[in-house]
């Protein structure tokens, strides 16, 4: 017989530190850049494609789109683009209250800082750490970790564009 949990439950189980956290696409909302609002990946693209020229009539995708972007310009220049685009100055307030709960574990989607500099504005006894897929997780700290599945904004460098960032050089 399956059981079902409540929402009571849930909330129960986080509170207590017993959960984990699935950041993906639209966390950042509310989220601040050095230049305002943290982009969408559709915003982005249209960033990018503006920035060369381009009409923002295709239906090419942000990778493809970040890929002819580095066939036009240099690595270091996308990678300046994306520090602008995703190191976080300030969080909003429900970025805030996600990070008092005490996740036992934060996954995300997302490149930016938003989870770790949520975690430096509230008073709690630990930090959020950021951890990406390329760590060597056998000596690290399981619990109050951000693991960033796709890379993480501040280990940004040419050489990862590739193989964290996904994008072709």
């Amino acid at each position: 017989m399956k059981k079902s949990i409540t929402l009571e439950y849930a909330i129960e189980k986080a509170l207590d530190g017993e959960a984990v956290l699935f950041a993906g696409a639209g966390y950042s909302f509310g989220a601040k850049n050095e230049k305002g609002m943290v982009p969408s990946a559709k915003q982005l693209k249209t960033d990018l494609m503006k920035e060369l020229g381009l009409e923002n009539t295709t239906t090419y995708g942000l990778e493809t789109i970040s890929q002819y972007y580095l066939s036009k310009k240099t690595p270091e220049t996308l990678v300046q683009k994306l520090r602008s685009c995703f190191c976080i100055k300030s969080v909003a307030n429900h970025h805030l209250q996600i990070a008092r709960v005490p996740w036992k574990r934060i996954y995300t989607t997302n490149y930016d800082q938003v989870a770790e500099k949520a975690s430096e504005f509230v008073e709690k006894d630990y930090q959020i750490n950021p951890i990406v897929l390329s760590d060597d997780f056998s000596h690290s700290q399981k619990d109050h970790i951000c693991i960033h599945l796709n890379g993480y904004i501040d280990r940004l460098n040419t050489k990862k564009l590739e193989d964290e960032f996904n994008t072709k050089l």
